[in-house]
């Protein structure tokens, strides 16, 4: 399974949803799946982690 940017550019408010499904579905299936299903979701969430994804520190003002 391969991950790029731009397929996923709408979905970006779904990825912690689809990353935690996939960790879900690797406890149900064998190897290789497993680890293609554990690699797609650890690449969604340091997505999610990245500078383009993240206010810098005091920025957004609490806002949630």
């Amino acid at each position: 399974m391969m991950i790029k940017r731009y397929h996923i550019g709408p979905l970006m408010h779904q990825l912690p949803l689809i990353a935690l499904a996939l960790i879900k579905l690797a406890q149900f299936v064998e190897e290789p799946k497993k680890s293609e299903y554990l690699d797609v979701a650890e690449k969604q969430l340091s997505m999610l982690d990245s500078p383009e994804y993240t206010a810098e520190l005091g920025k957004m003002k609490s806002w949630l």
